[in-house]
């Protein structure tokens, strides 16, 4: 019967062993040298004793042991390689999603902080590209600190130095956010200051029936009411249309929701008669004078 024999590194390193050790170049290289060995040590006693009792060449032991000890230890080092990837992708995935969340979050930052000190014409050019891509000179100030600011994109180039832009989707629920509050805290200021002339022009929405501006009632309205009407389509937001009746010019002016929640709240304390309002300017006075129509006849 034959007895297995002891490990002994020192008198059998094959020549392949030793060009296969000093091939080692990289940590990864290292690992599975460093696992092929010490499954080697740790099998070379029961493996060589299993290969002698099967009757397996003693001189082939340590190959056989060799090859399949760097065999399991290339795919447990592939596998730890493959995990340690995987974490550090996700890893840098999510420090790039927060990194990605915290400039987006500065970026809403500065443009809140920012709206409320725009002038009038950057104000004009984010109205514009609210409704629709418009198409824009580069070249103004306006749209050049906009563009370059990030709050609006080029979408193509025009001829010379104009593009079509389009409002940033960051920014444009912002602006009508801020639009919002904007308008609402105009209504609230001049409902507050309401001057006699606008009183009594929003009192045509209350009464019952018109007592001046229309055909019907045949009174003319003073101009100073109606004058009052107009800048009210600016500072209380109501909307204004016209047409042709008769030669003569037609106005329509209506009530918008807030408008009118807020003057029923806060000055009438009723519902409106009507939200619509349509004056006939044959019965408007003109400016300076006691008749002829604000605006003349068409």
């Amino acid at each position: 019967m034959r007895t297995h024999k002891p490990l002994n590194l020192g008198g059998f390193v094959p020549e392949w062993a030793i060009r296969f050790f000093d091939s080692i170049s990289s940590v990864t290289s290292a690992a599975r040298a460093l696992g092929t060995v010490l499954l080697v040590l740790l099998l070379w006693r029961p493996a060589s004793k299993l290969f002698s009792n099967i009757g397996f060449p003693d001189d082939y032991i340590i190959l056989f042991l060799t090859v399949g000890a760097f065999s399991v230890s290339y795919l447990v080092v592939r596998l730890l390689e493959i995990g340690c990837l995987k974490i550090l992708s996700l890893q840098n995935a999510r420090k790039a999603s927060l990194r990605k969340e915290r400039d987006l979050a500065n970026f809403k930052k500065k443009v809140r902080m920012t709206l409320p000190h725009l002038n009038p014409k950057e104000l004009r050019v984010l109205r514009e590209l609210v409704e629709s891509e418009q198409r824009m000179d580069i070249r103004e100030k306006e749209v050049s600190w906009l563009s370059k600011s990030g709050w609006i994109t080029k979408i193509h180039q025009a001829p010379a130095a104009e593009f079509f832009f389009q409002l940033s989707p960051v920014v444009r629920p912002l602006f009508i956010e801020f639009e919002k509050n904007r308008f609402k805290g105009m209504v609230n200021q001049t409902i507050s200051n309401l001057t006699e002339p606008q009183r009594n022009f929003l009192e045509l929405f209350w009464q019952e029936p018109i007592i001046h501006g229309t055909r019907e009632s045949q009174n003319s309205m003073p101009y100073k009411i109606y004058h009052a009407g107009l800048g009210l389509v600016t500072v209380l937001g109501l909307s204004k249309s016209e047409w042709r009746e008769g030669g003569h010019l037609c106005e329509r002016f209506a009530l918008n929701n807030y408008a009118k929640s807020r003057l029923e709240d806060e000055v009438y304390g009723i519902p409106p008669v009507r939200i619509e309002v349509d004056l006939n300017l044959e019965y408007v006075e003109g400016p300076g004078s006691s008749g002829g129509g604000a605006r003349g006849r068409i």
